[in-house]
């Protein structure tokens, strides 16, 4: 996989609104997670906070995103 070239449809599908889901967390820190599926269709989740950083990741399956993404969301708000 060209990693670059996913992670620049990541953000395309993400400045779209192109995403399935997103969580922003409650508190006020400007944390949020979504994830959604590329144009070329794959599957990702990003996470950024606040202080601009970002994480991309990449699914093989719709499962690994969902367990992601509720692992996630369940961390945030705990």
């Amino acid at each position: 996989m060209d990693w670059e070239a996913f992670a620049e449809g990541v953000w395309e599908a993400v400045s779209a609104h192109a995403w399935d889901a997103m969580y922003e967390a409650p508190d006020g820190s400007g944390w949020t997670a979504a994830v959604g599926e590329t144009w070329a269709g794959a599957l990702y989740g990003v996470e950024w906070n606040a202080y601009g950083q970002q994480a991309v990741y990449h699914f093989d399956t719709v499962e690994e995103q969902t367990n992601w993404f509720d692992n996630v969301v369940a961390g945030a708000a705990a």
